[in-house]
């Protein structure tokens, strides 16, 4: 089924994404940053374990629809996925506004250097396959 192997791929990215954070840039933030910081470091990780839930239960609901008995299981997947969507994006603000320029901050130009040489994960490695030119973004 398409729609799994779709499905795959984004999870995939996602979860390279959550590991890179939490393998590189968070343990280095959390030696360095104080106070607030700290506990919206907290937020995010448990924001990571809400997204791999959200994963697997999106992935049953996935599953379910190939054995199709009541119609109304495509709603509640189509609820859930947009409920996902909702989450992900308010947890990507957080990162964007807060994480990212906290760590900025914390970091020298020489770090951060090292830090995008050690970071593998991109959205062009999972560009869309029907369109070789796309960077794996979709605009609204």
């Amino acid at each position: 089924m398409e729609a799994y192997s779709l499905f795959r791929l984004f999870e995939e990215g996602l979860l390279a994404h959550k590991c890179e954070e939490e393998d590189i840039l968070f343990p280095l933030f959390r030696k360095r940053a104080r106070g607030r910081w700290i506990a919206d470091l907290d937020n995010l990780t448990e924001e990571h374990q809400n997204a791999v839930e959200w994963l697997t239960c999106l992935k049953t609901g996935l599953y379910r629809l190939t054995s199709l008995t009541d119609p109304m299981e495509v709603v509640v997947l189509l609820d859930n996925e947009a409920r996902f969507k909702l989450f992900m994006n308010q947890h990507m603000i957080r990162e964007e506004r807060s994480f990212y320029p906290a760590l900025e901050k914390l970091t020298s130009e020489t770090e951060k250097a090292s830090l995008c040489r050690l970071l593998t994960f991109s959205l062009d490695s999972f560009a869309d396959e029907t369109n070789p030119g796309s960077n794996g973004r979709v605009d609204p």
